[in-house]
């Protein structure tokens, strides 16, 4: 199954507004790089009739050399030309799909709203988008800005008045750093937190003291009254038993066995499938 998984590609967002003219001569300058690449690894005649097909062209073409290299850079001009002004030729099509429906129901397509709603939701698809390219979520490539106050004996907060922007890896990686170890060690002079009454009793709660806290039998000297009420109540309750259990092959199948692959997994990378297959 991790196989699969890393055989499968990401899928990727354009990044020039789709319409049919643009994905037109895109395939045609697929067709003419697969015709260049098929004289020397050959490629299916069903392969290159699909892209002549898709790319509008109306023969099969033969051909090669300087030819050939000419059709290419022919064809990567029109490319660039219309990835320039994509977002007109989208809107373009927008409008005769819009005017085409509209025919098509009976309704008179300049009385119609069917235009209007399209271009509302390209603007909010088009604004979504460029929030996912400012937080980075559109691209995979992780935090890319981070702003920091200009002074920096300033502490972050509501109350800075000037910010400066951060865009070197390096330094991101220091301010954030910098910031996780403040924002995480607030409670560090906190009772239990690194004071000696949180070392003596220690980090994982296996030592002699936090036995000691369970059986009700360890003296909190020089603490607080808030501190040694919270200590007495921690003490064990004796009606409580000692629970063990034993989880069996058989049993973990059960388990993951009736759980449906479409479950939530954790961002761990355990799929619910690797669970159900794991035994």
């Amino acid at each position: 199954m991790l196989s699969a998984k890393k055989r499968c590609s990401n899928k990727k967002q354009g990044n020039h507004e789709w319409s049919p003219d643009l994905a037109a001569v895109g395939t045609e300058l697929s067709y003419w790089l697969i015709l260049k690449r098929n004289h020397k690894i050959h490629v299916s005649e069903e392969t290159l009739e699909a892209y002549r097909l898709r790319a509008r062209l109306p023969a099969h073409s033969m051909l090669e050399g300087k030819e050939l290299n000419k059709e290419i850079r022919l064809a990567r001009k029109g490319l660039e030309s219309i990835r320039k002004s994509a977002f007109e030729h989208r809107q373009s099509w927008l409008e005769s799909l819009a005017i085409s429906n509209d025919v098509a129901r009976g309704k008179d397509p300049t009385r119609s709203r069917t235009l209007k709603q399209l271009i509302s939701r390209e603007e909010w698809r088009r604004g979504y988008r460029s929030c996912q390219e400012l937080i980075g979520t559109n691209t995979g490539s992780g935090l890319r800005e981070v702003h920091v106050p200009s002074n920096s004996e300033e502490e972050p907060s509501n109350t800075v008045q000037s910010w400066k922007s951060i865009t070197s890896p390096p330094e991101i990686i220091k301010y954030i750093m910098s910031q996780n170890n403040v924002q995480f060690s607030q409670a560090k002079d906190t009772p239990l937190a690194d004071t000696t009454l949180g070392k003596i009793i220690g980090k994982n709660g296996d030592s002699e003291a936090a036995k000691q806290i369970l059986d009700g039998t360890f003296n909190p000297e020089h603490q607080i009254s808030e501190v040694i009420r919270f200590i007495q109540k921690c003490k064990k309750d004796p009606r409580i038993q000692t629970f063990h259990q034993e989880v069996t092959i058989p049993m973990f199948k059960n388990a993951f066995g009736g759980l449906s692959e479409k479950k939530s997994s954790s961002n761990s990378g355990r799929h619910i499938g690797h669970y159900k297959a794991a035994p």
